[in-house]
């Protein structure tokens, strides 16, 4: 094998691994907005439940406003 043949299979080479590392990144690249989107659902539900009154609070009038201490 000369130069020339050595190379060109070198390139073969680190074309099929181009391949398969893009596969990779895109597959980890779709969990990781996965993740994020997973995140930003919960962070908006509990932002909206803490502005909804406890039910507790409501059934047994134990609300911050007028308490005895």
């Amino acid at each position: 094998m000369n130069r020339l043949s050595q190379l060109k299979a070198k390139l073969r080479a680190a074309q099929a691994e181009l391949a398969i590392r893009t596969r990779t990144h895109n597959s980890a690249s779709r969990a990781y907005n996965k993740v994020c989107m997973h995140i930003l659902e919960l962070e908006k539900k509990i932002a909206d439940m803490e502005k909804l009154p406890k039910k507790s609070d409501e059934l047994h009038g134990n609300g911050s406003v007028g308490s005895v201490g």
